[in-house]
């Protein structure tokens, strides 16, 4: 009897999996992909595939997914959401925040004791619906202060579901960083979360997430977030890589702990 039991409760787990399907609000913004092209064209019995691989959205400055355990959106933005703006008082990679939903900044100032460029683009493989994609990431060095901000416009992120925004970076080979580096997340209901960081605890020579804060999606949290990556306090800076900006869903083991927070 027991035997027979977890046999159907397989069947019934693997009927539910087979029966899910993706959100209508997944499905609008997946037809609005620029890398696959043509993505209108597949069949909807496919879908899953597409969406729990990722595809590129406006003009491949952000990868959106869907969470494949978790079934809640996730994304990517990019740094190619940066566009060069030379400013008198340093340099800067901006967008303009009037015409995009999502945009990163990055205000620098250089050593004055260094020749060369302080910023370089390198491109690395992301793995998309039926392809991997080239993408371009940034390395920054010789720095004597940093800051990467942007925002982002949460309502396509999934309702009633805890969120992680994190930088994901990489310490490359000629990696220098004396003091920490400050997090920030600024949500639509005014409340802001920081931290701090320090980098030379942190493994070089691979992909790791900076987090800069949490916080549930729900009415509260409809708007803009802003996050940010301070590094200010030292002279000496360079070798950190960028890859773009995470904006995840995080497991909670009890939905009464969602309960509480929204009551």
């Amino acid at each position: 009897m027991e035997a027979e039991a977890a046999t159907d409760s397989n069947s019934i787990a693997s009927d539910e999996e087979t029966d899910r399907r993706p959100s209508l609000n997944t499905l609008a913004l997946m037809r609005k992909a620029t890398t696959p092209a043509n993505i209108s064209s597949i069949a909807i019995e496919d879908w899953r595939s597409v969406i729990y691989k990722g595809v590129l959205l406006k003009n491949n400055t952000q990868k959106f997914w869907v969470d494949e355990k978790l079934h809640k959106n996730c994304f990517l933005v990019l740094p190619k959401a940066c566009d060069m703006d030379q400013r008198k008082k340093g340099s800067c990679l901006s967008i303009d925040q009037s015409k995009k939903g999502s945009c990163l900044s990055i205000d620098w100032s250089k050593k004055r004791s260094k020749k060369g460029s302080c910023l370089s683009w390198i491109t690395e493989n992301e793995n998309c619906f039926r392809s991997v994609v080239d993408i371009h990431v940034i390395e920054l060095k010789k720095l004597s202060w940093l800051l990467i901000e942007g925002r982002f416009k949460t309502r396509a992120l999934s309702p009633y579901t805890k969120y992680e925004v994190a930088f994901v970076v990489k310490l490359g080979t000629d990696f220098e960083w004396q003091c920490p580096v400050e997090l920030e997340l600024g949500l639509p209901d005014g409340t802001k979360q920081t931290h701090t960081e320090d980098l030379k605890l942190k493994p070089k020579e691979e992909w790791i997430n900076l987090c800069a804060g949490e916080f549930w999606m729900c009415p509260d949290t409809v708007g803009t977030i802003y996050f940010a990556l301070h590094g200010t306090s030292d002279p000496r800076k360079s070798g950190l890589i960028l890859r773009g900006v995470l904006i995840h869903p995080k497991e909670v083991k009890k939905f009464d702990a969602v309960e509480e927070e929204f009551l």
